[in-house]
């Protein structure tokens, strides 16, 4: 038997170790595995495909971006069948924008995208295909209270309808060279204030937004709520969620910590709901990679804790 080591203090990575199996073992320490037996199933794991992540992938060599689509996308690497992509620009973009500055969208473009994240979606998508959820960071500025994508201005109410037709005509064009968005949410940290793009939504104005202006323009893709922090997540769901079949299930994020029981309560009432975890990044450790071995481990016990509570 072999096992793997990796310490980041030691510099070792994955380090091949050979292990002497004792014949005479105690059967209390003896762990049975019955793969016959399913207790769950969920959609796969996968990861933000931004523009910043994009542009660096370009910068690779063609056998490196195979390489790369290798590792990440295929049954011999990490095998990603998930995929985040934003809707204009985010917090991981090389610079801020939106696809339209007019009211009426009638120079509403993706063009900036066919720089480097269509490119980067293509060519993971000609490997393997995948399940994406896009999300806005803040709707164009000519549709907001005060007109910037920053600082969590909100959605005027005058411009709803306005802002659904902007995401409807993201989607299809989208659609139109081949790539499918299955899950979307109507704005990423809907609670936040950032000083990169963001837009601050109460309860109320989600409820007004998503069932009487957006569910009933929707086609084929499906609504995720939410989209934030998971404390006091299931009473947010209580009072958000109303049954439609547009809407599949509710996207969350790690920020304020496990809260696994939230998720439970969540599970055993609404069992109908898909639970995605959206967003998890530990950015802030400052390229430290004393801290590698630290964000690692907290990545991990939030995914095997939300798994055990039945979520993507």
């Amino acid at each position: 038997m072999k096992k793997y080591v990796t310490d980041v203090y030691k510099g070792i990575y994955l380090k091949e170790y050979n292990i002497e199996v004792q014949k005479n073992y105690d059967v209390n320490n003896k762990i049975e595995v019955n793969s016959n037996k399913i207790i769950t199933s969920f959609l796969g794991f996968g990861s933000a495909i931004t523009e910043s992540s994009a542009y660096n992938y370009d910068k690779l060599s063609k056998t490196n971006k195979q390489k790369f689509i290798k590792d990440y996308y295929s049954k011999s690497g990490l095998n990603y069948n998930l995929g985040r992509i934003s809707i204009g620009s985010n917090d991981f973009s090389l610079s801020a924008y939106s696809y339209s500055k007019k009211r009426n969208l009638s120079d509403f473009s993706i063009r900036r995208d066919y720089e480097y994240i269509i490119p980067f979606l293509n060519d993971i998508l000609n490997t393997k295909k995948i399940s994406l959820i896009a999300s806005p960071w803040s709707p164009p500025r000519m549709y907001k209270r005060i007109p910037l994508l920053s600082y969590g201005f909100k959605l005027a109410k005058k411009h709803y309808d306005n802002y659904c037709d902007y995401l409807i005509k993201y989607l299809n064009e989208y659609q139109k060279i081949g790539i499918n968005i299955d899950y979307l949410t109507v704005q990423n940290e809907p609670v936040a204030r950032q000083r990169w793009e963001s837009c601050k939504y109460s309860i109320k104005e989600q409820k007004d937004f998503i069932y009487n202006h957006f569910v009933a323009k929707l086609n084929n893709t499906k609504l995720l709520l939410w989209d934030h922090n998971k404390d006091n997540l299931f009473n947010i769901i209580n009072e958000l969620y109303e049954k439609n079949n547009k809407i599949a299930g509710i996207g969350f994020h790690y920020y304020t910590g496990n809260c696994f029981d939230e998720i439970k309560k969540i599970r055993e009432k609404y069992p109908e709901l898909l639970l995605i975890n959206t967003e998890m990044c530990a950015g802030y450790s400052q390229f430290d990679e004393k801290k590698w071995l630290f964000d690692a481990e907290y990545y991990l016990n939030d995914i095997i804790g939300d798994m055990n509570c039945g979520v993507n």
